[in-house]
């Protein structure tokens, strides 16, 4: 396991590489579980390529992670960084799959709005995801709107943080 992942348990590669290829094929037929709150849609999702990140994100599936760091500072930042700007939001959706998640760290990213959708996604999932760390982005207002949007109704959050966003906010 990654040093950026906690994992819960530990199941063969072989089979956590199938759960993924399963997992991508129904993302593909079907849209994430939701809140009540709807996220924005996106046209069909780019297919993550099969690295060191698709087994992450099948070992997030089968709840054997407990915290990503893809922080920018992180080894792992590399994984989620290689991705397109249109495979991103659908790597971050794909987090929600999993029910042991807690933490996710995406600071000094440059995200931005595009990937508003699959953080959305993420929140919307049924799992009790408690802390967000999305500091040191580019996320605009309208983006960050939506983020609020998506926590209504998110109960298990206790720590979310969007500090220090580029270009700066819109002063009062």
């Amino acid at each position: 396991v990654d040093v950026g992942e906690s994992s819960t348990a530990a199941t063969p590669t072989s089979v956590l590489i199938r759960q993924y290829r399963e997992l991508q094929a129904a993302s593909q037929a079907s849209s994430p579980p939701r809140r009540t709150k709807q996220c924005p849609s996106t046209s069909t999702p780019a297919r993550v390529p099969e690295t060191k990140l698709q087994l992450t994100l099948a070992k997030v599936a089968a709840d054997e992670v407990t915290r990503i760091d893809w922080s920018h500072q992180h080894p792992n930042a590399r994984q989620f960084l290689g991705l397109t700007r249109e495979q991103r939001p659908h790597a971050l959706a794909l987090l929600g799959r999993g029910m042991s998640l807690r933490t996710v760290e995406l600071t000094g990213l440059g995200l931005d709005d595009s990937c508003m959708t699959g953080i959305c996604h993420l929140l919307a999932s049924p799992q009790p995801l408690a802390e967000l760390w999305l500091d040191h982005n580019a996320f605009r207002e309208a983006g960050l709107l939506q983020l609020a949007s998506a926590l209504d109704g998110h109960s298990s959050m206790v720590e979310l943080s969007v500090a220090d966003q580029q270009p700066e906010l819109t002063p009062r």
